[in-house]
């Protein structure tokens, strides 16, 4: 799991990754922190889906957190957000950030640990179905039950987890916009939307899912989808260990 760090006090982004590095050593969990003095040097560094949580100071040289924050979010709308501040003054713009905490300074080692447990805790989505008709029949699966849906031509293949295929007519567009708000499904490459609880490797420019099945991805896109699968493996193992 990757953690960003942003604070332009240096001693307290050192005494903060203590911590979370023990709290790590205490989970079993394995963390790679970056620390970054300013926002501008966050930014400047930052990739899409490349943080699984940022820790950010509100109150710094340059641009305040919550200006970076605005900015994280148009990059990368998922990261877990945790305000780090010396005052509660700033506390409504940071939870329009979509912030999911917001500590007090200096953090205690009671504070991480809980908001890291909150973290590991968070629940997924609720459970959609997919409603369509194939061959004259409707169906309404589970999005659990779905491996991969991919256009072809005019066609969507919808395959399911006994490896049945639906070839349904439809948008890839009306049926991707319903996925993508369910936080298992990835789009691989265009057209191609796959469960990432289906997801073996990527490997070889491709993705490789149970039951045999390979599909290509965009080779360009490669590393930053593998890393949203890890990020999303992640929280799962977590999330079933912590029940």
């Amino acid at each position: 799991m990757n953690i960003a760090l942003v604070d332009d006090v240096q001693m307290e982004m050192e005494r903060i990754k203590i911590i979370l590095k023990n709290y790590a050593a205490t989970n079993s969990l394995n963390i790679e922190i970056d620390s970054f003095s300013s926002g501008e040097e966050f930014l400047s560094a930052y990739e899409p889906f490349r943080y699984s949580i940022v820790f950010m100071d509100i109150y710094m040289n340059g641009m305040n957190g919550v200006d970076v924050a605005k900015r994280l979010r148009t990059l990368d709308p998922n990261a877990i957000l945790i305000f780090l501040t010396g005052s509660a003054d700033h506390m409504p713009d940071a939870f329009r950030c979509h912030a999911f905490d917001y500590l007090q300074k200096p953090s205690k080692p009671k504070d991480l640990y809980r908001v890291m447990d909150d973290i590991i805790k968070k629940c997924t989505n609720l459970e959609g179905h997919l409603t369509f008709s194939c061959n004259k029949t409707d169906y309404s699966i589970p999005y659990g039950d779905i491996i991969a849906v991919c256009a072809a031509d005019h066609y969507l293949e919808i395959t399911d987890k006994t490896g049945k295929v639906y070839k349904v007519r439809a948008t890839f567009s009306s049926v991707s916009k319903q996925l993508i708000e369910d936080n298992r499904f990835l789009l691989i490459i265009r057209g191609t939307l796959v469960n990432m609880d289906y997801i073996v490797c990527f490997r070889d420019g491709s993705c490789h899912l149970k039951g045999n099945m390979q599909l290509p991805i965009s080779l360009r896109n490669s590393k930053k989808l593998e890393q949203i699968w890890n990020n999303y493996t992640f929280t799962q193992q977590h999330n079933t260990n912590t029940q």
